[in-house]
């Protein structure tokens, strides 16, 4: 594992690092299978007067491998990061081909501060990832990172599906409050204020 973890271009230090025992007290605290593997809740918190940036959570470990199975943190209370007034990341792997292990699930969400009783602002990112593929070819692997020139063509039915249908094609579920933004956003795309306004902005970006 990577010694930092890169968030807002500043430096946090990793509890799985090799710094990690010198910037964290770590604590064992529970086990119990998760997905028929056998896992370790460990416990860490930041030590006291280092200067270093830190986080605080809890991780589960594989038993044998001690490969991250999940693991949750957050920023240290008083922490100095420009306009922010907290940041929780979420991370959880799974085995593939019973040897490597590879990101499954990533949340991160930053709250920012309210500079003079401002509106409060929440920045949220979920990703999930499957259908793993090693060793694939060269001339495959390369394909991908070339630009096309092809348009993306939306289907007409695209915009006809259901809820259901969306529903079952989604692999990973939502979660209570994407749920919200999900429909905040769609209540919104119809209201009329909302539309005069992106016709404007693209009338003037024409």
């Amino acid at each position: 594992y990577k010694d930092y973890i890169k968030i807002l271009s500043r430096q946090f230090v990793s509890p799985a690092s090799s710094y990690g025992l010198k910037n964290y007290t770590f604590y064992l605290v529970d086990s119990q299978y998760i997905s028929h593997i056998k896992c370790y809740k460990i416990r860490f918190s930041p030590k006291q007067r280092k200067r270093e940036l830190l986080l605080d959570g809890e991780m589960w470990v594989a038993d044998s491998v001690f490969a991250i199975k999940q693991i949750s943190m957050r920023m240290r209370t008083g922490e100095d990061v420009n306009l922010v007034q907290t940041i929780s990341l979420y991370n959880e792997f799974t085995p593939v081909k019973d040897s490597v292990w590879m990101l499954k699930k990533e949340k991160i969400a930053i709250y920012f501060s309210r500079p003079n009783g401002a509106p409060g602002l929440v920045a949220r990112k979920t990703a999930s990832y499957k259908d793993f593929v090693f060793n694939e070819h060269e001339s495959v692997l390369d394909s991908l990172f070339v630009k096309n020139s092809k348009n993306v063509i939306i289907s007409d039915s695209a915009t006809l599906r259901s809820e259901a249908y969306w529903q079952h094609i989604r692999f990973d579920t939502l979660s209570v409050s994407e749920k919200q933004v999900y429909g905040m956003i769609d209540s919104l795309a119809r209201m009329r204020v909302f539309k005069n306004y992106v016709n404007l902005s693209q009338t003037i970006a024409l």
